[in-house]
């Protein structure tokens, strides 16, 4: 419930709270804090900061407009198209090709937006079969997902019919989709502990969808 609490009052604020701010709002003591924030940071939420900082859920980082010649946004999509390394750096770079084919496609050696999960390096199914769904919600297993214009990490916490809900990493929300909005997914090879999540979410599922 501690750790619910916190995660409340982190997804509300937006900004960092300081340890006294938190136990205001949630009724805790500071060492119920540090421990709701170690609670939630051992799910893999990306709470970070600390007692004199504050602390703060993660969100998108944003950076300072960057100005590219027409040779030099050319590069870095064949770049980024054509990227290595961990499923979670690959989707990231599939998502910068996608924004900037929005902002300047006359520049781009390519129409329209990158192949679904064209970067990750898992076997690709198209769509997301209500069985992989459901053997990810059973088994705690992370999901890579195609959607419109966004490529993003999933964590499914249940299965309801053809509405899937489940823990966004690219947006730290709890979001709800249906199934036939998924473009493409595949198995990323990382797990999780779907109880514990949704324990701390304060999400009631039917037992039916959820181990």
């Amino acid at each position: 419930m501690t750790a619910r609490a916190l995660l409340a009052a982190l997804l509300a604020a937006g900004r960092p709270l300081g340890s006294a701010e938190l136990a205001s709002q949630t009724a805790m003591g500071a060492e119920e804090v540090l421990g709701a924030v170690r609670k939630l940071q051992g799910l893999g939420l990306p709470v970070e900061g600390g007692p004199k900082t504050g602390w703060i859920l993660r969100r998108e980082a944003r950076l300072a407009p960057v100005s590219f010649t027409a040779e030099e946004a050319g590069a870095l999509v064949a770049a980024l198209s054509t990227m290595d390394g961990s499923p979670e750096w690959r989707a990231a770079a599939s998502r910068g090709v996608t924004r900037l084919a929005e902002a300047w496609p006359e520049v781009l050696p390519f129409k329209g937006p990158p192949a679904p999960l064209r970067a990750w390096g898992h076997p690709a199914e198209p769509g997301l079969p209500e069985p992989l769904a459901a053997r990810a919600v059973a088994e705690g297993l992370c999901l890579a997902v195609a959607l419109e214009g966004e490529e993003t990490v999933l964590r499914p916490l249940a299965l309801c019919g053809e509405t899937l809900t489940a823990w966004c990493e690219g947006t730290s929300t709890l979001r709800e989709l249906s199934l036939a909005e998924v473009r493409a997914s595949a198995l990323t090879g990382r797990s999780f502990d779907g109880a514990e999540l949704r324990k701390a979410l304060g999400l009631t599922v039917p037992d039916s969808t959820a181990p």
